[in-house]
């Protein structure tokens, strides 16, 4: 993803072509996960322990 804009790699040479992107996730899926590592890190206290 990164090749194109540092010019490492041709980005796209015309109109024709075209890059279709399908996003699987959701951001509260995100969020959720974010949550769980927080919880895990702090504990029940949600202050951390180290």
């Amino acid at each position: 993803m990164t090749s194109a804009p540092s010019g490492a790699a041709p980005g796209r040479r015309s109109a024709d072509e075209i890059t279709v992107f399908k996003s699987v996730g959701l951001a509260v899926e995100d969020v959720v996960a974010a949550d769980l590592v927080y919880r895990k890190i702090t504990g029940p206290t949600g202050v951390t322990t180290r």
